[in-house]
């Protein structure tokens, strides 16, 4: 076993620095007396708002979805879900894998997301479409080039990235 130790000057220094960092914390958290407990609260408050947040996006996605799933059209007997707008990828994401869950038709689904000067493309594709030859991976990555980007991933979804946010409504087909 190795045991380190601290003395003489550098021991001095070990605690007045600690002795500042407790002043910082201290300050941090309004000059409360019981430090512990007032960064536990802290950490508490954090965790809920935390909790909060993530059931406001969950319940926003569900909306999107909905309003989605409302406004598709259907060309040669299959669904055509559209988006593009300013959204969450993740969010967006598991709106794609409700929307692939819940729907039993032939579907496409395709968004174009735009986050201030950066843009993102995502399909997803029914099982049925996958089975008949189609790949999102592929598709994804042609249409990433109107994007000025590059992206690729599995048969049934696959999402990419650009800069080009101009040409998003051109790279998902919304005219």
């Amino acid at each position: 076993r190795r045991i380190e130790a601290v003395t003489a000057e550098g021991a001095e220094d070990f605690v007045y620095a600690q002795q500042d960092l407790i002043r910082e914390l201290r300050s941090l958290m309004n000059n409360m007396p019981n430090l512990a407990q007032a960064m536990k609260k802290s950490i508490e408050e954090n965790a809920e708002m935390k909790k909060q947040i993530e059931d406001y996006i969950r319940e926003k996605s569900m909306r999107l979805k909905e309003e989605i799933v409302a406004k598709a059209s259907e060309s040669n007997g299959i669904k055509v879900m559209q988006f593009v707008g300013k959204a969450n990828a993740d969010a967006m994401k598991n709106v794609a894998f409700q929307i692939k869950a819940e729907t039993t038709d032939s579907f496409v689904f395709v968004a174009g997301i735009i986050d201030d000067n950066k843009c993102t493309l995502m399909l997803m594709l029914s099982d049925d479409l996958v089975k008949e030859g189609l790949h999102a991976g592929k598709i994804v990555k042609e249409a990433a080039k109107h994007i000025q980007g590059g992206g690729g991933g599995q048969p049934h979804f696959a999402t990419a990235g650009g800069i080009a946010v101009g040409a998003v409504k051109e790279a998902v087909g919304v005219q």
